[in-house]
């Protein structure tokens, strides 16, 4: 008898080509047909009546060694589905709940119809895309890639590795134009592989390639093209017109090819920075330390869509090494601080490294710029050129090898090492005299640091050094992915932007098809993979038919502002005069005493310097103080007639000298003091306590084992402890403010925010003007709560470090749970306004597993929103209206059923029945909008706040629209995506487009539209703002000598939950 038990394997000599169905799988059961009986999870299936146990080893004699289990009685398999005799019976996912809902439908008119707004015409980035009328049928293949037996999985790895392979095996594959690999674990095929065989093993038959090993296994058959025979799988389809359109371009052996592909990105990868440049659109910009910043592209196929399928065509950069760049030319780039020229370096700085000695921080800077870089060595300074003034791909450089850099080791006259001449004679010397006797090659810099390679742990040798004049990067561009500060990020940014004229121009180019710096088309219809699959893309861009929605008018407390032009910016605290805030705006909670504020200061000195106060422009105090009376806000007046505010205290904190829980009772006494000493009774003022934090630098740049964040921790102990106003700034910042604040954006943006935070309404919509969506939306009779909804994920290392094992900081150690990282968690936000105009919100935060965009117990948050609402209106509200982001497609379906049934389980429990409107926001794609006449747009050739996008470009399936309403100041503006999904409402047809448009004028920080509506800003910033202190609640733990939080304790979680929301006493928006 066959003996299929064992830990999952099957009967078969390697378990990766087990394709048998009744094979014991790791932890399942499945129904043996063959006796009748379950298979053991573990182990085998029924032997001799009984069921399979465990099963041994594949060593063991006895495959049943623990014991069988205990019988269970044969399913009866026409019981319904869940009963007590068919639990586990499969249900079909068209007949799960969420599936069977319906999504609301488009409206019947488009706006485009309507004589609502101004018509204009515009191109997008998406061009048609036409796929064979009579299907292909392809054969797929599951493809593993192995080098030494383990299975590469990076594209960027195992594709070489594949063509290598074909190359050796092409006699027994199909020819390279009818074979598509999407470079990772998928193949299709227009003729059938190795016949019948259904896994087939392709190893590598040279001495350089016995190591690579390929298998392919044959999954199923896919009918590509249109038509009713084809293929129901759009993402399937979507996936194979990606794969065929860039094969030409992706295939590494491909002769000729200057592209480089990463993940989706093709990159245009040249020797030479300016050749064959378009002439308005460069396409290399040198950064620094040997890097320059190369444009790459992106296609992405969608289908259904109005106007048929289409590929979308967009453009990225990134960071790639610059070929044989010398590391004596990068440490000479470190000591100057800024990049340098070749002249500059031959008649200048030669002389200079000569006789220098590079710092420790120099060092330490450039080891990490080094860290993972594999290196070039040669003897020989020179670097061979082809005839086209190409790097020598084969590296041909006298005595070259490559190598990874490990470290930084002394210089070569300091390090020494024993070694044996070809006479046998031992000597033992420096590194500069070995190389003049053994190479006759005197080192120019022989006092620069040696370079050290990463040691091999099969060798016996664990400290080899070179020369730094000695190496350089390897010839072939790789990506850069070393450190990259503040600063090299801003040069990239500032490097790479283009304007809105120039992306169209190069993506018009690209779209047509048209050779770009003397290379290949990104993507030809001509090649042959396309002729082969019969898919062809037209080379122009599509024009669709837009509209500009009319503004909302804006009040001050002393004046409106109407944007006629559609510009999307206006001025307020910089007009002249300043616009005021509302009159009823600066009352308190309760409306019938007035907000008066006062400031203090805490000047917050960096760790990582040893002095206890720090310095700054007190005059800026009494400017900002001044500014914020001016918009409106009373302030408490030392010399009302002088203009000298008045200041309430002022500390200095450096975290070397000073404990938080000292500074935390300082603030504390001096909050509880300003009523007593400012205010009288009976004078109609409430005293608001205000702290400026000003930090020399910011607080994540020192933030490591020895320190925490002081503006985390900080945060945390007066927002959400203490439910005191905040401030922070840089000290830099601050200096900067000015007297006259028509001439200081800074000091504006700092009197916006401080608004928000002690909740003063500086301006709002006009409720009862020429908007009449704005009008219905803002009904005191029939009131509208707005919910603003997103999820924000820990990061990529912060889930790992939430896995266990990370190293505990020094504020860590000998603490509990030390292991565990609480930034691990996911954080679950959702906001919603407290007033009938839709100006002041209110967040609750709440904790879930890393990864969920489910939110967990939704309706808590519901209810604690609908409550607030009723507080400060006295009113129910009759429409809810859902802003949702952070989901796609794919999630639509399940989240909205789970968070619409959420919402209306609540209203039912409260005892209220308003109208329910789900809208998803999505930021994430690559459309691009570009006006196509030139007299119809502004800002460069960007799109005007407001355009309003329907038809060609939008989904059949859903009520979806493009809104662009951000004022595109640099670069190319991106317009969003909102997924009307669920309205019980129903208003007009140009109702949730003008609505959406509007909330993008009310974000109470800014005086110009914004990307997304108000309640997704505050969203967004009250999640960051909550997975910051979740940082700073371990620290207080920690200094208050308490067990860390435990992510996998409930308690802990419930008391996490509570500290990441602000103190119930804050009176405005923290967040903001």
């Amino acid at each position: 008898m066959s003996n299929y038990g064992g830990r999952g394997g099957s009967n078969r000599h390697d378990e990766r080509y087990d394709n048998n169905p009744r094979s014991g799988g790791r932890g399942q059961m499945r129904v043996d047909d063959r006796n009748g009986g379950p298979s053991g999870g573990r182990g085998g299936p029924e032997r001799n009546g009984n069921v399979g146990g465990r099963g041994g080893n594949m060593y063991s004699q006895n495959s049943n060694s623990q014991g069988n289990r205990s019988y269970q009685p044969k399913i009866d398999r026409s019981a319904p589905a869940g009963s007590a005799y068919n639990p586990n019976a499969p249900i079909s996912t068209d007949q799960l709940p969420f599936n069977t809902q319906e999504f609301a439908k488009r409206p019947a008119r488009m706006i485009s119809e309507m004589k609502l707004g101004d018509k204009i015409d515009l191109v997008t980035n998406h061009a048609l895309v036409m796929l064979p009328a009579e299907p292909i049928k392809l054969y797929s293949y599951n493809v593993e890639i192995y080098n030494r037996r383990n299975h590469i999985q990076k594209r960027e790895e195992a594709a070489p590795i594949f063509w290598i392979l074909y190359e050796e095996h092409k006699s027994s594959l199909p020819h390279r134009g009818k074979i598509i690999f999407n470079d990772v674990n998928q193949l299709w095929s227009r003729g059938q592989i190795g016949g019948n065989d259904a896994v087939q093993t392709y190893n590598g038959l040279s001495r350089s390639t016995r190591d690579f090993a390929m298998v392919l296994k044959f999954t199923s058959y896919f009918m590509f093209g249109v038509g009713p025979n084809a293929s129901t799988d759009t993402s399937m389809m979507c996936t194979i017109t990606d794969a065929i359109a860039t094969a030409r371009v992706r295939q590494t052996t491909h002769e000729g090819t200057r592209y480089s592909v990463f993940k989706h990105l093709t990159f245009l990868v040249k020797s030479c920075a300016t050749e064959g440049s378009m002439p308005d659109v460069p396409l290399y910009h040198p950064i620094k330390w040997g890097t320059d910043a190369k444009v790459g592209f992106s296609i992405a196929f969608r289908m259904n869509l109005r106007a048929g399928m289409t590929a979308c065509f967009d453009i990225n950069h990134s960071v790639f090494t610059r070929p044989g760049y010398p590391l004596v030319r990068l440490l000479v780039e470190l000591c100057a601080a800024e990049p340098i020229t070749d002249e500059e370096y031959e008649e200048k700085y030669d002389e200079y490294i000569r006789n220098a000695r590079p710092d420790e921080n120099n060092k330490s800077v450039m080891q990490r710029i080094l860290h993972g870089m594999t290196l070039h060595f040669s003897v020989s300074p020179a670097m061979s050129m082809d005839a086209a003034m190409r790097p020598n791909q084969d590296g041909e450089r006298n005595g070259s090898r490559q190598f990874k850099f490990y470290e930084l080791a002394d210089s070569a006259l300091e390090e020494k090492f024993e070694w044996v001449d070809k006479n046998n004679a031992v000597h033992y010397t420096d590194i500069a005299t070995y190389f003049k006797d053994s190479y006759q090659y005197i080192l120019r810099y022989p006092h620069l640091p040696c370079v050290m390679k990463k040691p091999s742990q099969n060798s016996k040798i664990k400290r080899i050094l070179f020369p730094m004049e000695l190496c350089s990067y390897i010839v072939n561009p790789t990506r850069y992915q070393g450190f990259s500060p503040e600063s090299f990020r801003a040069d990239m940014i500032r490097f790479t932007t283009y304007t809105p004229k120039q992306r169209r121009m190069l993506l018009q180019h690209v779209i047509g098809q048209a050779p770009l710096a003397r290379t290949d088309p990104v993507v030809d219809s001509n090649d042959t993979q396309m002729k082969c699959y019969e898919v062809n893309i037209e080379p122009e861009m599509l024009e669709v038919k837009a509209t500009v929605l009319p503004a909302p008018t804006i009040i001050y407390g002393n004046s409106t502002v109407h944007d006629e032009k559609r510009t999307g910016v206006w001025e307020a605290i910089r007009n002249e005069p300043v616009r005021t805030v509302l009159p009823d705006g600066i009352l308190a909670p309760g409306g019938q005493l007035t907000k008066k504020v006062i400031g203090s200061i805490i000047a917050i000195e960096s760790p990582r310097t040893n002095m206890r106060e720090l310095e700054f422009n007190h005059e800026s105090y009494a400017h900002l103080m001044r500014a914020l009376a001016k918009s409106g806000q009373p302030i408490v007046w030392a010399e009302e007639e002088s203009g000298v505010p008045a200041i309430l205290s002022l500390i200095h904190y450096n975290q070397n000298y000073d404990t938080p829980q000292d500074l935390f009772k300082s603030v504390l006494n001096i909050a509880a003091t300003a009523n007593r000493e400012y205010a009288t009774e009976g004078d109609g003022f409430v005293i608001v306590p205000l702290f400026f934090l000003l930090f020399r630098e910011r607080a994540a740049v020192y933030e490591g084992n020895e320190t925490y964040n002081d503006y985390n921790l900080i945060k945390f102990l007066m927002d959400n402890k203490a439910g005191i106003i905040t401030q922070g700034m840089l000290v830099c910042n601050f200096n900067r403010v000015m007297s006259d604040i028509t001439i200081c954006p800074f000091t504006c943006h700092i009197v916006e925010k401080i608004l928000g935070k002690i909740g003063t309404t500086h301006r709002k919509l006009e409720r009862e003007g020429a908007h009449k969506s704005w009008t219905m939306l803002t009904n005191p009779d029939a009131p509208t709560l707005v919910l603003g909804i997103d999820v924000s994920h820990p990061k990529t290392q912060d889930r790992e470090n939430g896995k266990g094992g990370k190293p505990a900081k020094k504020w860590q150690q000998g603490k509990e749970h030390e292991p565990k990282d609480i930034n691990s968690l996911s954080v679950a936000t959702v906001v919603g306004n407290i007033d009938l105009d839709i100006t002041q919100f209110r967040a609750s935060n709440r904790l879930q597993d890393a990864g969920c965009e489910q939110i967990i117990r939704m309706e808590h948050e519901v209810s604690i929103r609908i409550s607030e609402f009723v507080k400060h209106t006295g009113k129910v509200p009759a429409h809810i209206v859902v802003y949702r982001d952070g989901i796609s497609e794919g999630e639509f379906q399940q989240i909205l059923y789970e968070e619409r049934t959420a919402i209306e389980s609540t209203c039912k429990q409260l005892d209220i029945n308003p109208t329910l409107t789900y809208i998803v926001v999505s930021k994430r794609h690559h459309t691009k909008f570009f006006a196509k006449d030139k007299d119809t747009n502004q800002f460069n050739a960007n799109i005007r706040p407001g355009t309003l996008v329907e038809d060609k470009i939008t989904t059949e399936k859903y009520y979806d629209f493009f809104l662009g309403s951000q004022v595109g100041m640099l670069g190319t503006s991106r317009p969003t995506h909102y997924y009307v999904l669920h309205d019980t409402w129903a208003p007009m047809v140009s109702f949730w487009p003008t609505v959406t448009h509007a909330l993008t004028y009310s974000f109470a920080r800014a005086t110009t539209t914004t990307a997304l509506p108000s309640a997704v800003q505050y969203a967004h910033l009250a999640a960051k703002r909550a997975k910051e202190t979740l940082y700073a609640a371990d620290i207080v733990r920690a200094i208050q000598n308490q067990p860390m939080y435990n992510p996998e304790c409930l308690q802990d979680v419930g008391r996490l939950t509570e500290a990441i929301n602000a103190h119930p006493n804050y009176v405005g928006m923290p967040f903001i």
